[in-house]
């Protein structure tokens, strides 16, 4: 703008000396003030997945689900049959030496299951301990009648068939006196373990009639008996 020479914006007349006001510089931006400094930002490196990248984490996942499965059922609850009192080995069972409980899920069919009245243990169980299936032998009540007793022979390898006489076979007990057969009982296996390291002795247990056992108490501790498988087979050894 052209002003006067008292600079008071009135404009000037003639003969007067002009006088021009130099133009102020306004900062503007932040450039003026101070200088930007520009960093430099990388590019983000680009994964390329691969023909079986997919497939890897499909595998990753199904394991990851398998895991979280298993822990689950590692503490699932289960009902189990529990002794009530310390049960002896080969004792027959009744249910009220019995009652139920719960315990941590094992593999199928570990635990004992119903029914088992007439079953005999075949180991010690303490009381509060869940039954499982090897605990017990199958129901002999079906073979024998009355009441049940077990025993134990010391009988020879070929007796048991060569070691393949097992728990749970149905066998029948022949007396031998003086070379005849004087008598013969129906009996079930219960075990059937080597007895010497040289496995030439086996200790046979087998499960019979009580009143049987008690009148044949004397042969039968001799160990003069044939043993069959069944009441059709040929004998398969002579204990003693």
């Amino acid at each position: 703008m052209t002003q006067g020479p008292a600079g008071d914006g009135t404009p000037p007349s003639a003969g007067e000396t002009v006088m021009e006001r130099p133009a102020e510089a306004i900062p503007s931006g932040p450039s003026a003030a101070a200088p930007v400094a520009h960093v430099p930002v990388p590019p983000r490196p680009r994964h390329v997945r691969g023909p079986f990248g997919g497939f890897v984490v499909a595998v990753v996942a199904v394991g990851m689900v398998a895991a979280v499965i298993m822990l689950l059922l590692s503490n699932q609850q289960v009902p189990v049959l529990v002794a009530r009192a310390d049960l002896p080995a080969y004792t027959q069972l009744g249910m009220d030496d019995l009652e139920m409980g719960t315990r941590t899920a094992l593999d199928a069919g570990a635990y004992a299951e119903l029914p088992v009245e007439g079953r005999i243990t075949l180991r010690s169980i303490r009381q509060g301990e869940a039954l499982t299936s090897t605990d017990l032998s199958p129901d002999v009540r079906g073979r024998i009648k009355g009441g049940l007793s077990v025993v134990g022979l010391d009988v020879s390898r070929a007796a048991v068939l060569g070691g393949a006489l097992g728990g749970g076979d149905p066998v029948q007990v022949v007396l031998v006196m003086g070379g005849r057969r004087t008598a013969e009982m129906r009996a079930v296996v219960l075990t059937a373990s080597q007895a010497d390291a040289s496995g030439t002795r086996w200790s046979l247990m087998i499960a019979l009639n009580r009143e049987q056992a008690l009148k044949y108490a004397a042969p039968l501790a001799k160990g003069s008996v044939l043993i069959l498988r069944d009441p059709d087979a040929g004998p398969v050894g002579r204990a003693g």
